[in-house]
């Protein structure tokens, strides 16, 4: 949670739920993350005959669902299409 104070008391605040906000280096100094979490996957190294899903999501979404839930989802939902 990002809070900024404008007044003297706890309750004069402006408050909101975020962690991260790519290229928002002004929030930095309130607690806001600028620079993204990444992963670099060498595609090379992939199996050509699995087929493979990307997800990209906020860190939201991992607050409340898990990874292996959001996979069986998916799975499911692939299911369903096919």
């Amino acid at each position: 949670r990002v809070i900024i104070p404008i007044g003297n008391s706890i309750f004069d605040s402006l408050g909101l739920a975020m962690s991260r906000s790519l290229g928002d280096f002004e929030g930095a100094d309130y607690g806001v993350i600028a620079e993204p979490t990444t992963d670099i996957i060498s595609l090379t190294q992939l199996d050509p005959n699995q087929e493979y899903l990307v997800i990209l999501a906020s860190d939201g979404l991992f607050d409340k669902v898990s990874g292996i839930e959001i996979a069986k989802e998916m799975a499911q939902s692939q299911l369903l299409t096919s």
